[in-house]
C-alpha cells in the first residue's frame, strides 16, 4: 500500500485504530497453592488489563490439574469478572492448552494467573500468551520456573 499522497499520512484521526481483543481466554489457577489474596489480586490486575485492552469476549477457564467446566463463565464487555471458586488440587498447564487448541478458532490471546508451581505445559496454542505469576519468576543455576513460550510478568500481591 502507498501511503505517500494519503492525506491522512502523519494524522492520528480518532477510530482509525481500534485496540483490544475479540476474545481472550483468562486461565485461573485455583489449585491448593493459590490463596484468596491471590485470587484477589488477580481478579484486580484482570481490571486494569480490561480497561487497558478491552475484549468483546472473555472466556474465564478455572483450572487445577484439569480445566473446571463447572466453572466456566462467559464474560461480555462490562462483566465482572468471577472473584470465588472451588479451590483444590494440583496444577497442570497441559490441561489449559488441551483446551485452548481444541477451540473451533484459536482465540486473540491467552491469559494465564498462576503462582507457576507446575512444570507440564502442553503444547503452546496458537496465540500469544501471557503469563501473570503471583510468585517471583526466578533462574538460579539452571533451574527456572519461566514457562517455555509465552511472556511471563509477576503480579503484585
Amino acid at each position: 500500500l502507498d501511503r505517500r499522497n494519503d492525506p491522512r499520512e502523519g494524522y492520528l484521526l480518532p477510530g482509525e485504530e481500534e485496540i483490544g481483543f475479540d476474545h481472550a481466554v483468562v486461565a485461573v489457577d485455583v489449585s491448593y497453592s493459590i490463596s484468596y489474596p491471590e485470587l484477589d489480586a488477580f481478579a484486580k490486575q484482570f481490571q486494569c488489563l480490561r480497561e487497558e485492552c478491552p475484549a468483546k469476549r472473555i472466556t474465564v477457564l478455572p483450572f487445577s490439574s484439569r480445566e473446571l467446566r463447572s466453572q466456566i463463565s462467559v464474560l461480555e464487555e462490562g462483566d465482572p469478572m468471577p472473584t470465588r471458586y472451588s479451590i483444590g488440587g494440583g496444577t497442570d498447564f497441559a490441561c489449559v492448552m488441551r483446551w485452548v487448541n481444541a477451540l473451533d478458532e484459536a482465540p486473540d490471546a491467552l491469559i494465564v494467573f498462576t503462582d507457576l508451581e507446575c512444570w507440564s505445559y502442553g503444547v503452546e496454542p496458537d496465540c500469544p500468551v501471557l503469563w501473570a505469576s503471583s510468585d517471583v519468576i526466578w533462574d538460579k543455576g539452571g533451574y527456572q520456573n519461566r514457562p517455555p513460550f509465552g511472556v511471563a510478568i509477576e503480579v503484585a500481591i
